[in-house]
């Protein structure tokens, strides 16, 4: 995984939650990009990418937090969570966990696709259980993470500061979703 692509993710995921510089959230993508959004729209090529990227929910925000990327060679998985804040209270209108696989070619993003879940990501980009996974931080170890290079904690750490915050808001649960959310979220 070269810096040049982990440098190139974070700055997606920047322009993603910000929203305000289309020509330069497309001067990270190839000519032939796809890109699969969180609702499971295809999107193919530069058109399509900017239509979407200029779309905005009008009650929601959707912000990506990632808190680690691994990967190797032209891959990143982004692993963090995602978040609908409401635009007039600011409040959470959904959280979950979330991840992303990143794929480059020649400095250029080619395929993005979001998945529920991390394990589903890892696997996705043939991460899971991989040496390379427990060497990048995926399950311990180092990571690449909003510090650049902290130490991920360990399984008993993570486990530990979960029990401290407390459950996750809104992950796994069985209920149906608001209906102003999915009408503000529309494709995304």
């Amino acid at each position: 995984m070269s810096e040049q692509n982990l440098a190139l993710a974070r700055r997606w995921i920047e322009l993603y939650n910000d929203r305000s510089d289309v020509a330069e959230f497309l001067s990270l993508l190839a000519p032939d990009v796809e890109m699969r959004t969180p609702r499971g729209a295809r999107l193919r090529g530069l058109e399509e990418a900017r239509t979407w990227f200029e779309e905005s929910p009008d009650n929601v925000r959707p912000r990506i937090i990632a808190d680690r990327l691994v990967g190797r060679r032209d891959t990143v998985v982004g692993l963090g969570r995602s978040e609908m804040r409401w635009i007039e209270s600011g409040e959470i209108a959904y959280e979950s966990e979330s991840a992303a696989v990143f794929q480059f070619r020649d400095g250029k993003l080619v395929t993005w696709q979001p998945f529920e879940s991390h394990s589903a990501a890892l696997e996705a980009a043939g991460l899971l259980g991989s040496k390379r996974a427990r060497q990048t931080g995926a399950v311990g170890g180092r990571c690449h993470s909003r510090a650049h290079g902290a130490v991920a904690p360990t399984r008993s750490q993570r486990s530990k500061a979960d029990r401290q915050r407390g459950p996750k808001r809104h992950s796994g649960r069985a209920e149906e979703p608001d209906r102003r959310l999915v009408a503000a979220i529309g494709r995304r």
